[in-house]
Order: C-alpha cells, then sequence, then structure tokens
C-alpha cells in the first residue's frame, strides 16, 4: 500500500487500497474482505510469474536503471522517450534504458543506479560477466536446499518480495545493489529466475563468503582468531560444531543477535582452513578478530561554543554549561572499558554517588591503567577539587557532571562477555540515579580493515537498534572513539551506521601539551575516513588532545601521565569520544524534560548532534564539510540547546512502509542573519556488506524556490543541483544568507524500502527517521503552483507557446510550454485570484480565470479553439 503524507498534518491517503475496496464491494461484498485480501495477495504472486516486455529490457547487459525524480507528467512523458518504467511511485520512477542516455537526459536530479551485486568475497554485474553460480531458468540443476542471491530489475516493492516467497522462498536479507539472500530448495530458486521482475538469480558459494584480504594469510600464520556469521535461521551450537570439525579450530565465543539475520561464532583456527568452513552452507561471511584495544573542564568549554577564536576560550568563573539549563541529570552512561574506580583518587569527581559496577563477568572492579577512569570523569566528573588550573579551571568537571556511569570492564583483563553482553547490561543496569543506561561510550577499536563495513559493524548496527537479550526493545546510543590511526583509517567497528564515531580536534592546554594550542587543529592521530563505500566517517569531532580529568590509582599506563594524587592527563580519540557521549546526555535530559520523561530516539539524539558541526580551519582541516578528517564539524552545543533559534524535532513519529511514501513541513525562515539547517537520520537495518545502506531515505528542501538536495554541499553549503543521496543514512542541508521569513517546505521520501526499520511490527520493509531543523518554523505555505497543459483540438501537446499570468497589476509572470504542451508557474502568492492566458501563432487559446487559495492549481488545461490539428 502506498502512503502519502502532505504537510506536518501528515495526513494518509491509502490510495491503493481505494480502489481495492471500490473493486472488493463491486465483485463480493462486504464479508468476503478477508479472503479478497489473501487473493490480492496471490494475484500478485501470479503476475510476475511470466516474462513481458520489461524483462527483456532489465536484464539486456547494454541497459542501465535510472531514479528520475517525477514532479509532472511532462517528467514521465520524457522518461517514455528514452525508455520503460519499471516502478512508478508518483514522485519518482525507475526506469531502465540504453546505457549510452546520460543522466541529464532523463532530468534534473536523476541518477544511474549500480546494478553490480556486491557480495563479502565478490562483486560482479551478472548481467555482463555472468558467474558459474548463475541459476537457469525452469529448470534446477541440483536438488535439496540451500541458499541464493536473487536480484531484482527494479528497487524491492511488497509485491514483487511476495512473488519470491510465492515461489517457496524465504527472503532473508537485502543486497547491494537491489538484491536479497534467500533460502530455498533448487527447484524454487530455478522457479524465481523466470520471474518478470528478477534480473539473476544464483547460488551463494563459499567463495563468496570471505573477503580476498583475508586469504593471504594462508601458509604464512599458524592460527588466526576469525568472526564467522552464521545464518539466524540455522542452530547455532549445531552450526559451531561443523566449523570446529571442518577446521579444527577452538570456539571462544557465540554471540546470539536479537532481530539480527545472522549470529556469531568466534574461533581461532589456522588461515588454511578458511576454504573449508566457508564452504558449511550456513555460514554467511568471515572476517578477521582482533581482542579490543584502548584507542577535562576547557575543552567542555570548546563544545560549548564558549571561545572568542581559536586560542581563546572563555573565562573561567562559571559553570560552562550552565547556559544550557541541563546538566546530565537522570541520565546513565554506559562506560565500556577497562575499569572505573569508586571513588577516584582523593575522592573526587567519581564516587559512589554517580557510578555503580554493572556485570562485571569474570573481571574485577576498579580501574586498571587509568584509561576508563579519566574517559568517565570527563562525562560524568563532579565533586570537583578546591584546586584549579593556572586559568581557572577544574581539571577533572563533566561535560554532563550530574549523569551517572555504569562501570563495564570490557576491556579488563579476565573479562568473559561478548558485544552482545555488554550492550545488553548497559540498557540492564541503573545507575545510583536509578535510571537504566541509554548511551554506551566505547573509547577502544578491534584493528584496521581500510574502512569496510563487516560483520562487527552489522552487530553493532543491530544492538543500537536494540541491545537487550529480553523480549522488549531497548535501543542504545553507541559513542566510538574514531581511533589514532591517522591516515591509515578508522578501527572497527566504527563503518556502523548507527552509532557516532568521533575524531579528535586539540584542546587549548599548552601548559601540559604544547601541540595543544589550535581549537581549529586537527589531531595528527586522529583516524580518517571516508567510509570504504563513500559514506561521511568519522560523524563529527571534539577535543582530545591535552585532556584531563579524574586519576584512578597509581597505574597510569593506559593515560599519557598522572601529573598530579588527583588528575591525569592524555591525548586520543579515545577521550574525544566522551565529549560526546556528554553532550549526548546533555540532550537526553533536554528531551526528557520537554517530552514528560520520554527518551529521545537515538537517530533524534544523533541529528540533534550532527547538526551542531562547527566548520574547522586549522592544520588538517584542509576540505570543506563534510570530509574524512572531521567528518560533520566539532560539536558545538549552541546550535543544539538553548540555540536562541525557532527549532523543530520530528521523533519516529511518521513510519514509511512502501517507496514513494513521503511527507512535507512547511514553514519559513525565522532569522535571515542565523544559519539554516536541517538533519536527517534514521536507524537503518544492519548491512551485510559494503554498500551498507539499507533503506534509502531522501531530504530534499525548498528554499525560496531553490531546491536542495541532502548532502550535496560545496564550500561547506548546500548548493542547488545534484542528485540525491544514496550511501549515508544522515543527510543534511545547511544554508546561511537568506531572508527572514523565507518560504520554506522539507521532504522527506521513501526511495527504497530493503528492510526491517521498525522493530516490533509486522512489516519488513519500512522505515521511521528523525529530524531536527534548526531557524524553522512550522507555517502554512503561502506560495503555491500553477500548472497545467495545452493541447490542440487533436489532444497533441502544444509546444514553444507563450503562457502569462497576471493579477490586476498587470502580468506578473511568463513562461513556456514544453515540448510537451506542460507548463508551470512556480511559487505563485496564494490567496488571490489570477488569469492564466496564451499566445501561440499557430493556435487560439481563451484565457482562464482562476483563484489560488491555499493548494497547487495542477490541472489548468486549455484545449485549442481553432488552429493545426
Amino acid at each position: 500500500m502506498r502512503r502519502s503524507f502532505n504537510r506536518s498534518r501528515a495526513v494518509v491517503f491509502p490510495i491503493a487500497a481505494i480502489f481495492m475496496f471500490a473493486a472488493w464491494l463491486s465483485f463480493v461484498g462486504e464479508p468476503q474482505q478477508a479472503q479478497l485480501r489473501k487473493s490480492e495477495r496471490l494475484y500478485s504472486v501470479g503476475k510476475f510469474a511470466q516474462p513481458d516486455q520489461i524483462t527483456a529490457e532489465i536484464r539486456k547487459p547494454s541497459n542501465d536503471l535510472v531514479h528520475v525524480p517525477i514532479s509532472s507528467q511532462s517528467d514521465r512523458a520524457r522518461v517514455l522517450q528514452l525508455g520503460k518504467i519499471v516502478n512508478d511511485f508518483d514522485n519518482f520512477v525507475i526506469a531502465v534504458g540504453d546505457e549510452s542516455v546520460s543522466e541529464e537526459r532523463y532530468g534534473e536530479g536523476a541518477y544511474k543506479i549500480d546494478t553490480d551485486i556486491h557480495l563479502p568475497g565478490a562483486t560482479f554485474d551478472p548481467m555482463k560477466d555472468p558467474p558459474a553460480e548463475t541459476v537457469q531458468p525452469g529448470t534446477a540443476s541440483k536438488f535439496g536446499n540451500g541458499y541464493y542471491v536473487v536480484q531484482l530489475g527494479g528497487i524491492a516493492t511488497d509485491d514483487v518480495l511476495d512473488s519470491l516467497r510465492g515461489e517457496g522462498l524465504e527472503v532473508i536479507q537485502y543486497l547491494p545493489n537491489n538484491a536479497f539472500l534467500v533460502y530455498g530448495d533448487a527447484t524454487s530458486a530455478a522457479k524465481t529466475a523466470e520471474n518478470s521482475r528478477v534480473r539473476w538469480v544464483g547460488e551463494f558459494s563459499g567463495s563468496n563468503k570471505i573477503t580476498p584480504g583475508l586469504l593471504t594469510a594462508r601458509g604464512k600464520a599458524r592460527n588466526a582468531t576469525y568472526n564467522i556469521a552464521v545464518f539466524s535461521r540455522a542452530d547455532l551450537d549445531n552450526v559451531a560444531s561443523e566449523i570446529v570439525s571442518t577446521s579444527g579450530g577452538e570456539v571462544f565465543g557465540q554471540m546470539s543477535l536479537q532481530h539480527s539475520y545472522f549470529n556469531v561464532v568466534r574461533i581461532a583456527m589456522s588461515p588454511d582452513q578458511l576454504e573449508r568452513v566457508a564452504s558449511i552452507p550456513d555460514v554467511l561471511r568471515i572476517d578477521s578478530w582482533v581482542r579490543p584495544t584502548k584507542e577535562d573542564e576547557r575543552s567542555s568549554q570548546i563544545i560549548a561554543g564558549n571561545y572568542s577564536n581559536t586560542t581563546t576560550i572563555a573565562a573561567a568563573g562559571y559553570n560552562p554549561l550552565s547556559q544550557f539549563g541541563v546538566d546530565g541529570t537522570g541520565v546513565t552512561i554506559a562506560m565500556s572499558d577497562d575499569g572505573v574506580s569508586i571513588p577516584g583518587n582523593g575522592g573526587f569527581y567519581l564516587t559512589a554517588t554517580n557510578v555503580i559496577d554493572g556485570n562485571l563477568r569474570g573481571s574485577t572492579a576498579g580501574a586498571t591503567s587509568g584509561h576508563g577512569h579519566l574517559n568517565a570523569s570527563i562525562i560524568s566528573g563532579a565533586s570537583p577539587f578546591g584546586v584549579l588550573d593556572p586559568t581557572g579551571y577544574n581539571y577533572g568537571l563533566g561535560v554532563a557532571p550530574k549523569s551517572h556511569i555504569v562501570n563495564l570492564p570490557f576491556l579488563k583483563t579476565g573479562y568473559t562477555g561478548t558485544d552482545a553482553d555488554a550492550a545488553n547490561d548497559a540498557v540492564t543496569t541503573a545507575g545510583p540515579n536509578t535510571v537504566l543506561g541509554t548511551i554506551s561510550n566505547n573509547s577502544w577499536g578491534n584493528g584496521l580493515n581500510s574502512n569496510a563495513y563487516d560483520s562487527l559493524a552489522a552487530t553493532y548496527d543491530g544492538l543500537a537498534r536494540d541491545a537487550s537479550a529480553a523480549a522488549s526493545v531497548d535501543p542504545l546510543l553507541f559513542v566510538f572513539s574514531a581511533g589514532n590511526s591517522g591516515a591509515s583509517g578508522l578501527t572497527r567497528p566504527k563503518m556502523a551506521k548507527n552509532i557516532i564515531a568521533v575524531g579528535s580536534s586539540e584542546n587549548l592546554r599548552t601548559e601540559l601539551e604544547p601541540a595543544a594550542n589550535n581549537i581549529d587543529d586537527i589531531s595528527s592521530f586522529s583516524a580518517r575516513g571516508l567510509a570504504a563505500d563513500g559514506r561521511v566517517k568519522p560523524d563529527v569531532v571534539a577535543p582530545g588532545q591535552g585532556i584531563t580529568g579524574s586519576r584512578a590509582g597509581t597505574d597510569c599506563s593506559g593515560v599519557n601521565t598522572c601529573f598530579d594524587a588527583n588528575h591525569s592527563f592524555s591525548d586520543g580519540t579515545s577521550h574525544a569520544a566522551p565529549q560526546v557521549a556528554g553532550a549526548a546526555a546533555l540532550f537526553t535530559q533536554f528531551w526528557k524534560t520537554l517530552n514528560a520523561g520520554a527518551k529521545p530516539s537515538i537517530a533524534l539524539t544523533k541529528a540533534a548532534i550532527l547538526l551542531t558541526g562547527q566548520e574547522m580551519n586549522g592544520i588538517g582541516a584542509t576540505s570543506a564539510l563534510p570530509n574524512g578528517a572531521e567528518g560533520w564539524g566539532r560539536v558545538n552545543m549552541k546550535f543544539m540547546l538553548n540555540t536562541g533559534a525557532a527549532m523543530k524535532w520530528v521523533d519516529q513519529n511518521v513510519n514509511f512502509s512502501s517507496p514513494g511514501d513521503n511527507i512535507v513541513y512547511t514553514g519559513k525562515i525565522v532569522d535571515g542573519t542565523k544559519p539554516f539547517r536541517v538533519a536527517l537520520v534514521w536507524t537503518d537495518p544492519a548491512a551485510a556488506v559494503d554498500p551498507a545502506l539499507v533503506n534509502n531515505l531522501d531530504l530534499t528542501v525548498t528554499v525560496n524556490g531553490n531546491t536542495y538536495r541532502g548532502n550535496v554541499f560545496s564550500g561547506g553549503l548546500s548548493v542547488i543541483g545534484g542528485s540525491n543521496d544514496t550511501k549515508n543514512n544522515v543527510e543534511q542541508v545547511w544554508r546561511t544568507g537568506d531572508a527572514t521569513n523565507s518560504p520554506v517546505t522539507i521532504t522527506v521520501n521513501a526511495a527504497a524500502l530493503n528492510g526491517d526499520g521498525i522493530i516490533g511490527n509486522a512489516d519488513v520493509t519500512d522505515q521511521h527517521f528523525a529530524l531536527v531543523a534548526y531557524n524553522f518554523l512550522d507555517a502554512p505555505l503561502t506560495n503555491f503552483n500553477i500548472s497545467g497543459r495545452l493541447t490542440s483540438a487533436a489532444g497533441r501537446g502544444v509546444a514553444g507557446a507563450v503562457v502569462l499570468l497576471s493579477n490586476g497589476g498587470g502580468v506578473v509572470a511568463a513562461t513556456r510550454s514544453n515540448s510537451f504542451g506542460y507548463y508551470i508557474f512556480p511559487l505563485v502568492p496564494g490567496s488571490q485570484a489570477y488569469t492564466v492566458s496564451i499566445r501561440s501563432k499557430r493556435y487560439a487559446f481563451n484565457s482562464q480565470n482562476v483563484n489560488l487559495g491555499s493548494s497547487d492549481l495542477n490541472n489548468i488545461n486549455f484545449t485549442s479553439t481553432q488552429g493545426s490539428p
């Protein structure tokens, strides 16, 4: 069913359901409604059983698939001149046409869709380079059940996916591009290869499950450790036993993941056994695994935006966060690190009043080397030490000093829990404030992998959506350090889509770190992106160089140094991440206060933080935002809390269930002297491989008639033109210089729904989202479109005619009809009367008087009264 949402009222128009209801009344009457729905689904299966005129086109090697925005019938007519329409969703179509036709010819915003299939161990276009695993249509070449890849010839819709299920296949997981992993027998796979909307079917073989880099270790290493992703439909214990018997390896961990298409077996084995293990049917993919490693009040001033220039922060003497009216009260953060001591040295900053031990899982209480303890104090440091630094600041006051910490010694010797255990403990353990955790700080990394998306990233994408092992759905915002590997890339699992990965900028603390002298400099060690599939990573940066905080015990091996009895000092993205976790705690408190205790979604918190990005211009910041060094910039909470600007928040209260679903928010820019920003974020389902986007939403913002698409930037600001982003689950539009009261429309559109974006309902291809707009006020749209078509008496479109729009003061606008006879006057002031008149050399038309009220007039059509046919 297709839904269309109009303006901020989010009214639903179930058009398809109306037609189905009318047909049902005509034929069978009210008591048959339940049967009709079933037969309609069966019909949907059957209607793709035989090839049609589209089938040959989508399978032709020399053809491309093209996504084309549609705003008028003339757009659709232009597409049909260039190719055939595979999918039609009213506001966009998927077309198939010859690869020689450029995107520009299809129209503004059109883009070609990649038809390669991406698997962990292979990338190929099955029509241009058919692999040996190809299943021939009609006749099964083998017997029994197995896993297959089915690529569609357009984007997925419910009826096409139902047609696969109707052939007896279980649809498991989306694969890029426009493909799905399925399970079933060989006969069903061969029958599916005949489906008119299926481009290709092939076996999912062992050679496709291993990333090429892993195979280089064969014969070189005696043993290595691997994460083996196993399809969740299989019995995990049985598959683990089969892996051991096949490889001779030793299992030392298993993870069962909620709402996931895979579980994990962690095993030590010889690299020479990789191909044998990959040949086990229930194995999804194999990735290397290494043990995770570790990666002050002045810095709080920087992320609070309290600085006069890049080398001078505001004077001490007051709480830098008091301006925001929040301090973290009622918020609990899990610290997954090497331990937190209760209390810290001298009883300052971290005590039993704001820290509690979580499930230690075989480890011991207390800090090990000061790393986790310092990070906890960066977030929640309170009860400050009386002695101040040379400029009057406290060495250990946290960003959110009234928030509480749950100590999870994930990096500490003896800890036996898994990633899933730590996530579950975070959301099921209350701080001393009796509030369960909603944020998890993770200042560690699991090795490098060229910024690729792997099963560990997919694990955290799933845990972010539901971290609990119980039946309840308990999201958890993971804040990670980006890593200290510089140009070598981010450490794992920082390519996860639903986390916040934080790079490091400099603090201002030259007395301890002479290099920490300019807040616009990016630390040289801070890990660089972009992601391998082009996504923006890291997400943001915060001060991580020259950071001070609380000290625990005498072991200072996890920090740079302990410079007095009560304080430590360190550099690293490890200490940038808790700055952002603290900011997330402040926003959480703010939102709960505003919404009767309701927690913000992790998507909303992420959107609120990423919208605050401050462009940096110092050392290491050579490219305009967004980029792979600073992501969306340095956090500046003045764009998030007590902003002094009109704000709009949307928190997952709109559900998209079909491609083409959309919602439009109308309003205006309140203050032309301030920036205008919009951030869209959604918690995307876990992916299987790069490119990692599963559900694709599009952000489009129109300001004063100019259209800006999400993430189309130049010089750090949004620009007109370009096409919609198809990589990120974060899209932003940033503008400056638009006048006060400039009219704005914000549109969110579902471009593709390939996975289960909303846990807990029956729809397995759906998505909700969060949106934050800065300097925006909801208001009814005051400008509207007048459009229509000119035709001859014979019904042909009349091209090149001059169309005039006038009111009592004379002509206010003029345009020409296009080659199909269509015309449009955009953004005409409403609540007025107008006259539309036509000037044509060959045809005569009568003028029309129209009243433009508070909505578009889209069918002001003219038929010639005389002239050529």
